[in-house]
């Protein structure tokens, strides 16, 4: 099994970067773990911004690896 993960942004806090760093590590046995990072947009206005960052994940989505894979999508509070 392959996981990807598409954040909006690099981590910055570097607590959060241990964490996902343990995480990795912990799935790494099980599956093959992928992070990719689109551009933050977040000093434009909002609707611009989402909008930028919206192609920019559908743009990693149909990335041919993609293809027929299950997809979970979180917001920045882990909700769907």
């Amino acid at each position: 099994m392959k996981i990807f993960v598409i954040q909006v942004g690099k981590t910055k806090t570097a607590f959060l970067q241990e964490a996902e760093q343990e995480y990795m590590k912990r799935l790494r046995p099980y599956a093959d773990f992928e992070v990719i990072t689109v551009k933050d947009w977040g000093s434009l206005e909002r609707a611009v911004a989402v909008k930028k960052e919206g192609d920019e994940i559908a743009e990693a989505l149909a990335r041919p690896q993609m293809k027929g894979c299950f997809r979970v999508c979180l917001d920045e509070r882990g909700k769907l």
